[in-house]
C-alpha cells in the first residue's frame, strides 16, 4: 500500500535522473608550473624563487596576487 501511495504522488518524476546539487565553489588561487624537460635542483629552486617573489611582492604592496600564474619551462 505504501508503494502505491508513492507511485501516485504527482511530485515524483521517475523519468528524470536525480542529479547532485553543486555548492558554490570558491575562486581558485594558485600557481601552475609545467616543466617539460629535466631540470637540476638549482634550476628548480630558481624557478620557485621567481614564483614566490611575485607573491611576496604583491603582499608587501598590499595588492591582490594574480588569480593564476602559468609558468612554463621549455
Amino acid at each position: 500500500m505504501e508503494a502505491n501511495a508513492v507511485n501516485h504522488n504527482s511530485n515524483i518524476n521517475n523519468s528524470q535522473p536525480l542529479t547532485k546539487a553543486k555548492a558554490p565553489q570558491p575562486p581558485r588561487t594558485g600557481t601552475a608550473v609545467r616543466i617539460t624537460t629535466k631540470k637540476s635542483n638549482s634550476q628548480l629552486r630558481e624557478i620557485l624563487q621567481q614564483i614566490c617573489s611575485k607573491y611576496l611582492k604583491d603582499a608587501e604592496e598590499n595588492t591582490q596576487p594574480r588569480r593564476y600564474i602559468q609558468y612554463s619551462v621549455l
